[in-house]
């Protein structure tokens, strides 16, 4: 992967939030002989690129690129922070970034129109209160229209893009005082 100026350098978070990440391609004509490609990583998190090599090795079980139709990419982080504080910041989430969407009282969904006509963007916020409180952000980005590749390595670029989104949404949505908590 050529990082440069394309894709934002790597957090340096302690404390990682992620607690899981998920990817997988979805595929034209599924069929018992051909393999779903799906990659399901659960904290502790380890990082872009192992992620990114999992998933590489996956890619290439399939005997035929064409067929893959769609793209998604899950990224679940876990904040642990009192309620209270998960109601100060979602009020103050900049409007200008996205359509915010109040669920329910604790809940909210955002729709953003980003710039990549080739990525459908959704983030979800609660607070959960069952055995580990905090606050839940969970990005997912989906393929629009027909964003398959006919080899690996556009295969990889498309995560590689939808992870850097993912990565450049969270700074723009994190209060960096919360950050400060896992740095």
């Amino acid at each position: 992967m050529n990082t440069g100026d394309r894709y934002p350098n790597p957090h340096n978070f302690s404390r990682s939030p992620v607690e899981e990440v998920f990817c997988s391609l979805e595929i034209e004509d599924l069929q018992d002989n051909v393999p779903q490609v799906s990659v399901f990583v659960k904290a502790p998190y380890p990082g872009w690129n192992k992620i990114r090599d999992s998933l590489a090795a996956s890619i290439a079980t399939l005997p035929d690129y064409r067929r893959v139709s769609g793209f998604t990419l899950r990224y679940t982080d876990r904040f642990l922070i009192k309620e209270s504080v998960y109601h100060q910041i979602t009020g103050e989430i900049r409007t200008d970034l996205c359509n915010q969407v109040q669920i329910s009282d604790t809940a909210y969904e955002f729709h953003l129109n980003i710039p990549n006509p080739a990525m459908k963007v959704q983030i979800r916020s609660w607070y959960d209160t069952n055995a580990k409180p905090g606050w839940i952000l969970v990005f997912t980005v989906k393929s629009t229209g027909n964003s398959a590749g006919s080899r690996c390595e556009e295969i990889l670029d498309w995560f590689d893009s939808a992870h850097a989104e993912i990565h450049i949404l969270f700074d723009q949505i994190v209060p960096a005082a919360i950050v400060d908590l896992i740095t």
